[in-house]
């Protein structure tokens, strides 16, 4: 599994309204557009390790555990 697919996964499994709100904060926190973020979760651009870490901490949850680069 690939960070890309970690997070488009943890994603998906939340609530529509859930995640709607959760990816605004996020991207509001990590300073990126809605284009980079669709990217990170379409697999058209990795996701750089200073993003995941900041995405883990933001979660509270580490998504990248398993991932293979």
């Amino acid at each position: 599994m690939t960070a890309n697919q970690a997070l488009d996964g943890y994603l998906s499994s939340l609530p529509d309204e859930e995640r709607i709100e959760l990816v605004a904060q996020l991207r509001e926190f990590l300073g990126v557009s809605i284009h980079v973020f669709c990217n990170w979760r379409r697999s058209r651009t990795p996701i750089k390790p200073v993003y995941r870490r900041e995405i883990t901490n933001f979660i509270g949850k580490d998504l990248f555990q398993n991932v293979s680069d």
